[in-house]
């Protein structure tokens, strides 16, 4: 069985919001004491006059604040998860361009490109493959594109031949 609540009950429910320094207005309905506009509307339901509640503006300010940091909080769970899925070592999270010594100004300017033009590499499939000596920072910047397409909300796997 389904219950659904009476909207008497809900406007009592909403209109028990009043804050220290609201006040009614010459129209008879709720304001907020803060920026001083609306917190209660007034319609007609069922041929009724109701007045239920509703956001005055620092509400609403308030209320897309808090929509856009759980927005930002589920982008940064997202890339963590792409992170923790796409590193065999949890070390090579911490490889980012901003980390890079410079050593290797071309490889690293490729690696830059590749990143800044990866939808278009996608599309006509090119990728890079790094080769070199060990020490050289092969792995140090395939981790930096992979950190920074996951960034971009691109899974990645980083891999090295000697694990394939």
């Amino acid at each position: 069985m389904i219950y659904i609540k009476p909207i008497r009950d809900i406007i009592n429910q909403a209109n028990s919001n009043y804050q220290e320094g609201d006040y009614i207005g010459e129209d008879g309905l709720l304001y907020c004491g803060k920026c001083h506009t609306r917190k209660q509307t007034r319609l007609e339901f069922n041929g009724k006059v109701i007045e239920p509640y509703c956001y005055c503006q620092c509400e609403k300010e308030r209320a897309e604040t808090e929509k856009e940091h759980e927005k930002k909080r589920e982008l940064m769970l997202k890339i963590q998860r792409y992170k923790l899925s796409g590193f065999q070592d949890d070390n090579l999270m911490n490889c980012t361009f901003d980390n890079d010594d410079g050593k290797h100004t071309m490889a690293s300017k490729v690696a830059h490109n590749y990143v800044d033009s990866f939808n278009d590499f996608r599309k006509i499939g090119k990728g890079l493959m790094f080769y070199g000596g060990v020490g050289t920072g092969k792995t140090f910047l395939a981790s930096c594109i992979a950190n920074s397409l996951m960034e971009q909300l691109h899974p990645c796997l980083v891999t090295n031949f000697s694990r394939i």
